[in-house]
């Protein structure tokens, strides 16, 4: 299980939230820290925002909400999982690209050939 502090913001305006975050390779529970027995939210999709800087690191939930935290070692390890999810179950961001670029070809050669051979639509 990864576990790890961070502060919740429920959307851009709202006021910050101290929280204890686990993860148990299905779901990612958020707790308030002042209640521990009070779960904000649990969700089994969210994104880990790349950041190439030492500040803190961002994850986002599909609600709109998101949870920033300093601890590098529990973002890499749920990026890890992340990753893993990907292989395992749907399509990772390189393969919708490369499906998206054969599309296209496909595509362009087609039409490049109805023009050069003459054929009316």
């Amino acid at each position: 299980m990864i576990e790890f502090k961070g502060v919740y913001f429920q959307s851009a305006r709202a006021e910050a939230v101290s929280v204890l975050v686990q993860f148990d390779e299905v779901l990612l529970h958020v707790w308030r820290l002042s209640d521990p027995f009070y779960r904000l939210l649990s969700s089994d999709v969210f994104h880990v925002a790349q950041s190439f800087s030492k500040g803190p690191h961002a994850i986002k939930l599909p609600d709109g909400s998101r949870i920033t935290t300093d601890d590098s070692e529990a973002i890499q390890s749920l990026v890890q999982v992340d990753k893993g999810r990907d292989e395992r179950g749907g399509l990772s961001e390189k393969h919708k690209w490369v499906i998206g670029v054969l599309s296209f070809l496909t595509f362009a050669t087609g039409v490049w050939w109805l023009l050069k051979t003459g054929r009316p639509f």
